[in-house]
């Protein structure tokens, strides 16, 4: 296994420049005894992935207030694969995937707040093969231009962004072009002299991967074959959070809420199936949305006494999805509690104490009723 990185750094006062490249080479080879249905078998890895990286970052200065950066990064990654399957086969996938992305930020002073004008132009492209043709070839363009600003208030800052995308996705000589905004904006804001909050919204439009979007039967594990639509296909989404921090120095005491959503539009919907002994998972060309809320709460208490801290966590979490059952798209709902306690302490230079307990509860089941498996995990760890 070879790995190498070589970094070249100027800075003066004219400009700082860097420019990494990395590379990674492996020749290990593994053997094992494995048991499948036809038998024992005798087992050889040989992980020969590759990959090697460039990443090039300008930063120079271009009169008055106004500061501008140019960054490049391209990527290389070869991913062969062999895989012994319940059919009795060796299944021979390689992956190849190439990046390349170009920033250019320009970033100046204007009417007392900072505004940042970025162009942006990337590229994706994946294939796979089975040593003798091509099986899937995709790739992912991207156009973007990001105008935002970022104003102080009294106390805080509002900062606002309004990235223009134009993204470009080839599948197989089949192609598709959308143009699409994804705002984002945060707020930060000082509530006291020990306490603060914190605000942001955020949309992306994010394409598939190949995995997904591949129409070729791919096993991914020794009797487990999953495939993806065979079209282009991207998802929405959206997040949201609002952090509550509070810290009282004097008293040694810290505390957090955090309520986080996580909205997903355009989501595959799967079937599965069992074939045999061969576990089918297949793209219906159905879309689906889940949403995912979450609540969680922390707090501390320092000691002066052997440099004492206590923390107690909790927090709660709602993951809500689609599941085909029968060829029926069912509304399914997973909720998770959690608790922790944790105590530290270091009552000598050469004693160190820590204890953990935490209790995991979780409920999955079809809304409005059905069948629900609960799970319930409770771990304690000192050390």
């Amino acid at each position: 296994e070879w790995e190498a990185e070589v970094r070249y750094e100027q800075n003066t006062s004219e400009r700082y420049l860097t420019n990494t490249l990395r590379g990674h080479l492996d020749f290990n080879t593994g053997y094992a005894e494995g048991s499948t249905a036809a038998g024992a078998r005798r087992q050889r890895v040989e992980p020969r992935s590759q990959y090697i990286a460039d990443k090039v970052e300008l930063t120079m200065p271009v009169g008055g207030s106004r500061t501008l950066k140019w960054s490049a990064t391209a990527a290389y990654n070869h991913h062969p694969t062999r895989l012994l399957t319940a059919a009795d086969t060796t299944q021979r996938i390689d992956s190849d995937d190439i990046m390349a992305e170009t920033t250019l930020s320009l970033r100046q002073r204007i009417f007392g707040f900072w505004t940042s004008w970025d162009a942006t132009a990337s590229y994706y492209g994946a294939r796979y093969s089975d040593g003798t043709a091509f099986l899937t070839r995709y790739s992912v363009a991207k156009g973007m231009v990001r105008p935002s600003a970022s104003l102080p208030i009294r106390d805080g800052s509002i900062s606002v962004a309004a990235p223009l995308t134009l993204v470009s996705m080839r599948l197989d000589g089949r192609g598709m072009t959308t143009f699409v905004v994804q705002p984002e904006v945060s707020l930060r804001y000082k509530l006291s002299g020990m306490s603060d909050i914190m605000a942001a919204y955020s949309a992306a439009y994010v394409p598939q991967t190949i995995g997904m979007v591949t129409s070729c039967p791919i096993y991914t594990s020794y009797n487990n074959i999953t495939t993806g639509s065979g079209e282009l296909e991207a998802q929405w989404r959206h997040m949201a959070n609002v952090i509550y921090t509070v810290s009282n120095m004097s008293y040694g005491l810290s505390g957090s809420i955090m309520a986080f959503m996580s909205h997903n539009r355009g989501m595959t919907l799967y079937e599965s199936h069992l074939d045999g002994i061969i576990y089918r998972r297949e793209a219906t060309g159905a879309h689906y949305s889940s949403t995912m809320l979450n609540l969680s709460l922390r707090g501390s208490k320092t000691f002066d006494w052997a440099k004492t801290t206590l923390s107690l966590a909790a927090g709660a979490a709602s993951y809500s999805y689609r599941m085909m059952i029968g060829r029926e798209a069912l509304p399914y709902r997973m909720t998770t509690y959690t608790t922790e306690a944790r105590l530290s302490m270091m009552p000598t230079p050469w004693l160190a104490v820590d204890g953990r307990t935490a209790m995991t509860s979780s409920r999955t089941g079809q809304k409005g009723g059905g069948d629900v498996s609960a799970v319930t995990q409770l771990s304690h760890r000192l050390g």
